[in-house]
C-alpha cells in the first residue's frame, strides 16, 4: 500500500500545517489497520515526525 498526500509541499501550507495533516494520515491508519487486524508495526513505514514529537 502507498499513501500520499496531495500537495504536500505547496508553498501555502506551513510546517504547522504539514505536521498537523501528517499527524491525521499516521492515526488513520493505524486505526484501518488496527480494524483489519494487520500489525502496524510489522509493516514497513516512515514514522512521521509530528507536532508532539521531542
Amino acid at each position: 500500500m502507498a499513501v500520499d498526500i496531495e500537495s504536500y509541499g505547496d508553498p501555502d501550507r506551513t510546517t504547522p500545517h504539514r505536521l498537523t495533516i501528517r499527524d491525521g494520515l499516521d492515526h488513520a491508519l493505524r486505526r484501518a489497520f488496527d480494524e483489519a487486524r494487520v500489525p502496524w508495526f510489522d509493516c514497513r513505514h516512515e514514522t512521521p515526525v509530528t507536532a508532539h514529537s521531542s
